[in-house]
């Protein structure tokens, strides 16, 4: 049997008042909701009452997770490449699917039935005794935050209540327990080991509360020195800059997250972490998750950089950048243009994020795709997706060239 097509989809993933598009590249008899965790979709908030389930959407209809788990892209009506889908959070109580006699081969349908378009989500609380309140918790770790709407008795142990709701993904090397945050307020385990719901000032249903590693030492042999930093906040549609303070042995992601690092855009390859930049070097947070200001060779005034990471792991250790000088070549003209990057970065991601190569003219015939040139040498992406510059051999200071590919793959 053939293997099913491949397609690259347009992806949205709906939050509560707010989406974020994102690519996505599966074969079509992939399930929609592998699809989902590819990219991202286990970062949208969801409910108890679906047991934290999905939706999905395509120009065909409205499938939930709960009721369709083995639902497949085409079996959701995906059919080519440039489809537009959706992923949202389901609020929605689950519902028992209706069973009927198998359909023979002739009246079999060509996919599962679909549930009507719904208004937009929004969570909805049942009335509850005045003990037990249903809370929107978010568990902040390093790398990703995941939330949950999460059931509880105002009298339960905020820590028991934690580890009911996944803080063991918390625990690192550096982790000196947890930290529970409600309403500005900020609790330590180690401080507060008996600390309940109602002591923390929770009082109802749809409060939003958050449980952290707690990364300082509780009595410290002696206090790290505290530095105000330059903070850089560089996403595709711009840069945001602020200031901070933090003593030097906290951790950079720590850090980075008290400043809005996780608004960054990042990807499914790196388990969508974060990259740290400081002079010549960069650091990222799958490869260096416990890296610590002082580790990164910080000193008070300097300029800092957060960005969100699109690559593989790969060895630990800080990486050191190059600059490249990138022409693009049109049929009627050529640009130049300097960036400095990684020689582990990936060719094509380079191009499209640094170099605007999203700007040349290119073909179908190649799906769209371009081509590298360094020396004598040139690499087509349909043939080489996952080529890098250390790949391709190139060195601090060289100059590299991309143009639109025009031939058949």
């Amino acid at each position: 049997m053939a293997a099913a097509p491949m397609v690259s989809l347009h992806v949205t993933l709906l939050d509560k008042g707010q989406s974020s598009a994102v690519g996505g590249c599966a074969s079509l008899d992939t399930c929609v909701w592998t699809l989902g965790e590819q990219v991202g979709m286990q970062k949208l908030t969801s409910s108890a009452q679906s047991n934290f389930g999905y939706i999905f959407r395509s120009a065909s209809g409205m499938w939930k997770s709960s009721q369709f788990p083995n639902l497949t892209l085409a079996e959701a009506g995906v059919r080519n490449t440039g489809d537009k889908v959706q992923f949202a959070g389901d609020f929605d109580v689950v519902t028992a699917t209706k069973t009927s006699a198998p359909a023979t081969p002739s009246t079999a349908p060509s996919s599962p039935p679909t549930i009507p378009a719904q208004p937009p989500l929004v969570p909805t609380f049942s009335t509850y005794s005045s003990s037990l309140v249903e809370l929107k918790v978010t568990i902040d770790a390093v790398s990703k935050s995941l939330t949950k709407i999460c059931r509880a008795s105002l009298d339960k142990c905020v820590w028991d209540f934690g580890q009911d709701v996944g803080t063991a993904m918390l625990s690192s090397p550096v982790s000196h327990g947890f930290v529970f945050s409600y309403a500005g307020h900020h609790w330590r385990s180690r401080q507060h080991p008996n600390l309940t719901l109602a002591e923390a000032g929770v009082r109802k249903s749809g409060e939003a509360v958050a449980f952290s590693a707690d990364v300082r030492p509780l009595s410290p042999a002696e206090a790290s020195p505290a530095v105000e930093l330059t903070v850089r906040l560089l996403d595709k549609s711009g840069t945001r800059s602020t200031t901070g303070q933090a003593p030097l042995d906290m951790c950079v992601w720590t850090f980075g997250a008290e400043l809005g690092m996780r608004k960054l855009t990042t990807g499914p390859l790196s388990n969508y972490g974060y990259v740290f930049r400081c002079g010549s070097s960069e650091w990222r947070s799958n490869r260096n998750p416990n890296l610590t200001l002082a580790d990164a060779g910080v000193a008070d005034g300097d300029a800092v950089d957060f960005l969100g990471d699109f690559e593989p792991p790969s060895s630990a250790g800080p990486i050191p950048l190059v600059e490249v000088q990138v022409t693009l070549v049109s049929k009627d003209k050529k640009e130049t243009s300097t960036h400095k990057t990684t020689l582990d970065k990936g060719v094509w991601r380079f191009g499209e994020e640094q170099a605007g190569v999203r700007n040349l003219l290119t073909s179908s015939l190649s799906r769209f795709g371009y081509v590298f040139h360094f020396g004598e040498h040139a690499w087509r992406k349909g043939h080489h997706p996952n080529l890098t510059l250390a790949d391709a051999g190139v060195k601090d200071g060289d100059v590299v060239e991309f143009t639109g590919d025009f031939e058949s793959l």
